[in-house]
């Protein structure tokens, strides 16, 4: 129920604007999984759980730690809506979600001019749908603020994973694209 409001919003406005909508459309359905056709929510690969809801076991620190999240793809067929899973593992990092999704919206930084953000926190992982109809950037597409739960070991590099469920362009899906995640160091 929390994802409706958001994916809703995301609807009217990608509907308003021809080039991003068909995009984000197409890409919305990875979001609203519960509803999504049987094809789709079967490909949409899911975090791996955590041992006996260690999310609600981490108890955050005043530590904060900041990942850059990469786009890579093809430069001759812009990329205008994508979705992505990132996982990291709940026993070392955390993201708020007491409040919903507008509080975890507040750690992305670094987001395209103009572009269109929705978030559905998982547990130990955040999907993520971005779309901008002027093409999103090749590079840095966006930075994750998260808290570093206490007493936990430091993260590494290799803890945290982009996987990328869909990218679309004006005309579809577009092949050829990847994501990356890496720690920045402070």
């Amino acid at each position: 129920m929390p994802d409706a409001p958001t994916t809703t919003a995301v609807r009217r406005t990608a509907t308003r604007n021809s080039a991003l909508g068909a995009g984000v459309l197409l890409l919305l359905a990875t979001i609203a999984a519960p509803g999504a056709p049987a094809a789709l929510a079967a490909e949409t690969p899911r975090p791996a759980p955590t041992q006996g809801g260690a999310a609600a076991q981490c108890r955050a620190s005043a530590e904060k730690l900041r990942a850059s999240v990469r786009m890579q793809a093809p430069k001759e067929r812009p990329v205008t809506a994508l979705t992505v899973v990132i996982s990291y593992p709940a026993t070392i990092l955390t993201l708020p979600t007491d409040h919903g999704e507008d509080q975890t919206r507040g750690r992305f930084g670094h987001l395209p001019a103009n572009g269109i953000l929705a978030v559905a926190p998982l547990d130990g992982a955040v999907r993520v749908v971005l779309g901008k109809a002027s093409g999103l950037p090749v590079g840095e597409l966006f930075t994750i603020e998260f808290d570093r739960c206490e007493k936990s070991p430091a993260p590494r590099a290799e803890d945290l994973r982009c996987a990328l469920e869909g990218a679309a362009g004006g005309s579809g899906p577009v092949k050829g694209v990847s994501c990356t995640i890496e720690l920045q160091s402070h």
